[in-house]
């Protein structure tokens, strides 16, 4: 049976890339806007990297708290995708398998202003965020 995952980008012929396995969430507020995170030149939908053993709820779960300060609420799988990428941080290629979920964040509406999130519009978040299968979340 072949596979379904979406694939964005590809690895140079003769480069080997290292396996990354990665968890993010699509969050809205009321007004639709999606939460986003890192810098201006790289956004990117709250999560990250899973520990070994770790599941898609808890990666996510771990990775908004370390880089928001705030608990979510998961409410629904979105699917998952492969981006492949370089990454000069590390100085190689990876090949992620991300997955996606919607989630909402917990508690007051004073957690909608933590210091790590900025908040976008769809249009916006899609021409800035870094991963082409972050903004394939987006649409899904």
């Amino acid at each position: 049976m072949a596979d379904k995952r979406p694939v964005f980008g590809c690895v140079p012929s003769g480069v080997a890339s290292r396996a990354r396995s990665a968890a993010y969430a699509v969050i809205r507020d009321e007004d639709g806007r999606v939460a986003t995170v890192g810098s201006d030149s790289h956004r990117f939908l709250p999560g990250g990297g899973s520990h070994p053993r770790e599941t898609v709820a808890q990666t996510v779960a771990r990775e908004v708290l370390e880089e928001l300060g705030c608990r979510i609420v998961l409410r629904e799988s979105i699917g998952t995708a492969i981006q492949h990428f370089f990454s000069s941080d590390d100085s190689c290629w990876y090949t992620m398998e991300a997955a996606f979920v919607r989630a909402e964040l917990a508690g007051d509406s004073s957690t909608r202003h933590s210091n790590g999130i900025v908040w976008l519009r769809q249009d916006q978040a899609e021409e800035l965020l870094f991963h082409a299968c972050h903004v394939w979340a987006l649409r899904s």
